[in-house]
């Protein structure tokens, strides 16, 4: 991820990305201009999924942990209905609206735009009481450095992901074979233990199962 501070800098929104909240109030709000490129290259909802899901698993439990502790309603459940325990409320090939309720009265949402050259991330938060505005005052910076960290994707992070997940499937199909031939080779030294010491094998074991161990026990 590029996390120079020259590829990422704030900016006011403008009307039509205001618009755009379907929290009915918004009484924090902010955006960040993301130098990534291209930006057609993937459908806003791919580039928003590429920021937060495909980040380092202790990167996303930290996201995780954080929401849930200021009271935001993010499922642990992966679907394609979500993006990291957002809500998928709006999108097409261009922008996409994520939302989360809240158990306290602050619900939030997260908006990504892709014009020609950048990446538009923005915040939307309402406090419905004072406890929550008050809360916001205190993880404000704190959220403000994450999303100037996180919202530029490096183009490297989704390919050595993937990498990562396909050596770890092949390493797990690895070790269910090596399993699957020790489990073969232990009923096979069973069957032909029952074979030595039971000469009526086909009361002992069945019949399929004496031609198999007649094909197992060695010749003299």
């Amino acid at each position: 991820m590029m996390h120079t501070r020259s590829r990422v800098r704030q900016v006011a929104l403008d009307r039509d990305n205001q618009s755009s909240t379907t929290l009915g109030r918004v009484d924090y709000e902010d955006a960040f201009i993301v130098d990534a490129g291209p930006p057609h290259a993937r459908r806003a909802e791919q580039w928003m999924r590429a920021i937060l899901q495909e980040a380092p698993v202790s990167a996303r439990i930290r996201l995780l942990s954080g929401w849930s502790a200021i009271g935001l309603k993010v499922s642990l459940t992966a679907s394609d209905s979500t993006v990291l325990g957002w809500q998928l409320r709006a999108g097409n090939d261009d922008f996409v609206l994520l939302g989360a309720e809240s158990r306290i009265g602050m619900p939030g949402e997260l908006l990504l735009r892709r014009d020609e050259q950048t990446l538009l991330f923005a915040s939307f938060v309402r406090f419905d009481n004072p406890a929550a505005r008050a809360l916001w005052a205190l993880v404000e910076p704190g959220h403000v450095r994450t999303v100037r960290y996180r919202s530029s994707p490096k183009p490297s992070d989704a390919s050595s992901i993937r990498a990562a997940r396909t050596a770890a499937e092949r390493a797990a199909e690895v070790a269910a074979a090596e399993r699957a031939a020790e489990g073969a080779a232990a009923a096979r030294a069973r069957a032909v233990s029952d074979w030595a010491t039971c000469p009526a094998a086909v009361q002992c074991l069945g019949p399929a199962a004496a031609v198999s161990a007649a094909a197992a026990r060695p010749s003299r």
